[in-house]
């Protein structure tokens, strides 16, 4: 008789996988934030972990606006959504107001999530993060690659986070804070920067969108390398080099293939309209091996126009040409002030007016445009250093174009401990998140009337000669003569720069209504009998508008259901 195989009774059990850990990254004031689209392919990549990323605002320009009502109703109505284990912010001083206020909202509608703060500023300033932001249940003080990565795999298995190089944690009423950790050495390692990822959201003027508009901005960012060798008392980078000293080498580089393997792919991808590649480096390489195979490689691969950011002084014709021979279009310089003193004793940066004159001319020769950066509203700088800076900018040749800025004061940072020395501002325990929330808001540097001395009506000056809103040699008959006319015509410049500013300035009308700059163009286009050129402008607009028309939408009940057409962009408006 056979033998029988009696099969246990089987139940219509119902089998629940295992609970995926929920990870939410948070880009700030930034499309392009480049720690969340690296972070992302790293975390969506390690076994049963689920990752979202929300990018909150998009600067235009140089402005950045606060969070309205709406959206931060957007940003619970997504954290409700996804449930996350863990919510992190990747996150510079000026949005640290804007972070704490998404922290706050975290814990009302996920108390159980914890919360890491990443990026500069908790880098710069942990002491200060632990005490102005306690919903922060972690901080990230170094770079953050793969510390993250080791948290959400203990979090994922339940197991002990508290011990993680990189990471202070709150535990048991105290704060555990471990060591940094060495510096990523292989830049390689990392992943590409993802884009429009299907877990994407993007947060801005009221709307709430899963489109990811970069792969249809003309320009693509890359970053090719971390650190710089300067140690300029208002950058960051000086912070970040005491602060990691003896944790290995403080300039990294990214392989050229490695480069260009990134641009190949976002090429790649549907859709995409780069025109432009703009390297985001500090200071672009200085290393004449890597520079032959990337110029040789970048010509013959890639063929498209570039722009890279150098310091005056290390840039000599032969650099040039070989940029030139492999497609760069543009140069950016930060020269930062006019006057040599300043540069030199201020903000301990190397370089001199005579260098900017030289290359701006061997550039002007291969039709390089130029752009370089001036700090204004330093309170080291006098009247005659600002005639400098006017007699400087008066030198090079129209088709430069120079950014204005005002100084603005970050924790830690030399010439803020500089100026907290000389009683210029107050300490930072006693500075506001308003006070905050302007080192964005007001970084642009915009005309205004008061002070009323000579230093304001020179600075208003120079923002008109950067916009070419005045001759040459009105600016030289105003700023440099003594006569009784001279100055009321410098008087005369001063309110000129203001009113212009409210209207075509930084966050002037033009920039709260685009509409108004198109309707000028147009008219001035009619005006002069172009109407080819009219109706080209025309079709722009309306392709642009059709690029954002096919912004997705979330589903029927599962999300706040809102139609998500993303508005009209800067970006787009240069065009």
């Amino acid at each position: 008789m056979p033998e029988v195989l009696i099969l246990p009774e089987i139940h219509n059990t119902v089998i629940t996988p295992p609970k995926k850990l929920k990870v939410v990254l948070v880009g700030l004031c930034s499309y392009r934030n480049f720690p969340v689209r690296v972070m992302h392919p790293m975390l969506e990549k390690i076994p049963g972990v689920e990752v979202h990323s929300i990018f909150v605002k998009e600067f235009e320009g140089r402005l950045y606006h606060q969070l309205t009502e709406k959206e931060k109703k957007y940003f619970c109505d997504l954290i409700q959504r996804f449930e996350p284990d863990l919510v992190a912010f990747s996150v510079l001083y000026p949005f640290f107001p804007i972070t704490k206020t998404l922290m706050k909202l975290i814990k009302q509608v996920a108390p159980s999530a914890h919360i890491l703060l990443g990026g500069h500023h908790p880098t710069t300033c942990p002491e200060l993060c632990v005490k102005q932001a306690p919903e922060a249940d972690i901080l990230c003080v170094g770079e953050g690659d793969y510390a993250i990565v080791k948290l959400v795999e203990a979090l994922r298995d339940n197991k002990p986070y508290h011990n993680i190089e990189n990471l202070w944690v709150r535990h048991n009423g105290t704060v555990v804070q471990n060591q940094r950790g060495a510096l990523l050495e292989d830049l390689d390692s990392l992943p590409f920067p993802a884009y429009s990822k299907d877990e994407f959201y993007f947060i801005d003027k009221n709307t709430l969108s899963q489109h990811d508009p970069l792969p249809q901005y003309k320009d693509l960012y890359v970053m090719g390398s971390r650190g710089c060798p300067f140690l300029c008392t208002f950058c960051g980078n000086t912070v970040l080099r005491g602060d990691f000293k003896g944790l290995g080498k403080f300039i990294r580089r990214r392989s050229v293939d490695s480069l260009l393997a990134e641009i190949k792919e976002h090429l790649s991808l549907p859709n995409n309209k780069t025109q432009f590649v703009f390297f985001f480096d500090e200071n672009f390489s200085l290393e004449m091996d890597w520079l032959d195979e990337f110029c040789t490689k970048y010509k013959k691969e890639i063929g498209l126009p570039f722009q890279v950011s150098y310091n005056p002084h290390r840039l000599g014709p032969e650099l040039i040409e070989k940029l030139v021979d492999a497609g760069l279009d543009s140069l950016r310089i930060g020269i930062q002030t006019g006057s040599d003193f300043i540069r030199r004793k201020v903000y301990n940066r190397p370089g001199k007016n005579s260098d900017l004159i030289e290359i701006t001319r061997n550039s002007a020769k291969h039709n390089i445009s130029m752009r370089h950066d001036i700090i204004l509203d330093n309170p080291y700088e006098t009247e005659e250093h600002i005639k400098e800076a006017i007699d400087l900018l008066l030198q090079l040749p129209k088709a430069s174009h120079t950014d204005l800025y005002s100084l603005q004061y970050y924790p830690n940072f030399p010439l803020t401990k500089k100026a907290l020395e000389d009683k210029i501002i107050p300490p930072l325990e006693e500075i506001s998140d308003e006070d905050i929330e302007k080192t964005s808001t007001d970084v642009a540097y915009v005309p205004f009337l008061f002070p009323f001395t000579q230093k304001q009506w020179l600075q208003n000056t120079l923002w008109l000669i950067k916009g070419d809103h005045v001759s040459h040699k009105l600016v030289k008959y105003a700023a440099f003569g003594n006569s009784f006319g001279s100055k009321i015509c410098l008087q005369y410049m001063n309110l000129k720069a203001v009113l212009l500013g409210k209207i075509v300035g930084d966050g002037g009308l033009v920039d709260k209504y685009p509409w108004l700059m198109f309707t000028i163009k147009g008219l001035a286009f009619i005006i002069k009998g172009d109407f080819k050129g009219f109706w080209k402008r025309v079709e722009r607009r309306l392709a642009l508008k059709r690029d954002f028309a096919f912004a997705q939408s979330f589903e029927k009940g599962k999300g706040p259901g809102i139609k998500s057409v993303m508005p009209w962009s800067r970006h787009y408006q240069s065009s």
